[in-house]
């Protein structure tokens, strides 16, 4: 198997990852209000049109990306997800961590997000798709984002509140929640 080859496949394990990652979230909404003191107010009908809808753009993303030619294009199409998925998993330990309780999305975090990312990664490399430094910068923007997760402890961070509430306009445009 070629590397073009190896790569897209990788790229799939990376999507069965995630929307197993975005399943086990179903219950994030009620596990939110519990643990962050800024809580939006987002439905678990909010929360699920917007995992539908994430899940949804990703997996049409990473389709397209496993139809580009090269390598490099698919790289530099793949690795703002790496950095979101990176940041995610690191939050969703972090989270744990910091509650002493399961944040939903941890399992598959762990066993699933992870191991799927770092085949990536290896397969990106192996293609010589991305430079080392683009990696090393997506990494290291991970490790500040997992920083400023762990000093804002029962806070959401702006983009977890943009997300919620764009959650909750959508489940509302959608007749979902009144």
């Amino acid at each position: 198997m070629d590397e073009l080859a190896r790569l897209r496949r990788a790229l799939w394990i990376f999507a069965a990852a995630f929307v197993a990652h975005e399943m086990e979230e179903w219950n994030i909404a009620s596990w939110s209000e519990r643990n962050f003191e800024n809580f939006t107010g987002v439905s678990n009908e909010g929360m699920w049109a917007g995992l539908v809808l994430i899940t949804s753009l990703g997996v049409i993303a990473i389709g397209l990306a496993t139809r580009l030619k090269s390598a490099r294009a698919m790289g530099w199409v793949i690795l703002p997800f790496i950095l979101i998925v990176v940041a995610n998993v690191l939050q969703h330990l972090l989270w744990t961590f910091l509650f002493g309780e399961y944040a939903p999305g941890v399992v598959s975090s762990t066993l699933l997000m992870a191991p799927a990312t770092g085949l990536l990664i290896w397969r990106l490399v192996e293609a010589n798709a991305v430079p080392t430094l683009g990696i090393a910068s997506v990494l290291a923007l991970d490790l500040y984002i997992a920083i400023v997760t762990w000093r804002a402890g029962n806070v959401l961070l702006p983009p977890n509140v943009a997300l919620q509430n764009g959650f909750e306009r959508l489940a509302r445009a959608l007749g979902l929640v009144g």
